[in-house]
């Protein structure tokens, strides 16, 4: 989009604002679990409530996930993948 107004080209209009759309960025969402989880410092986040919290906004608020495209999924899969890496190997020094 950029390139066609640099160059003098004329850009589409853009789509109106869908209201009452919640949207949640799951990789977020996965790191807060992890560090409720695996121990983060003080305060740290209660497991069930964090759990909780986070279904209640996917399900319950039908919340769509930020990034996250059928026809192109490895961008999410790579932040779960974060996540897990996370859970499994914590950082040192943090």
């Amino acid at each position: 989009m950029r390139y066609l107004s640099t160059r003098g080209g004329t850009l589409p209009a853009a789509r109106p604002a869908t209201v009452g759309v919640r949207v949640g960025w799951l990789a977020g969402d996965l790191r807060l679990l992890v560090g409720s989880v695996a121990g983060s410092p003080p305060p740290r986040p209660q497991v069930g409530r964090t759990i909780r919290s986070i279904g209640s906004d996917y399900v319950g608020h039908r919340a769509r996930i930020e990034g996250f495209d059928l026809r192109d999924p490895r961008p999410m899969l790579g932040a779960v993948g974060f996540a897990a890496r996370l859970l499994v190997r914590p950082q040192r020094g943090s």
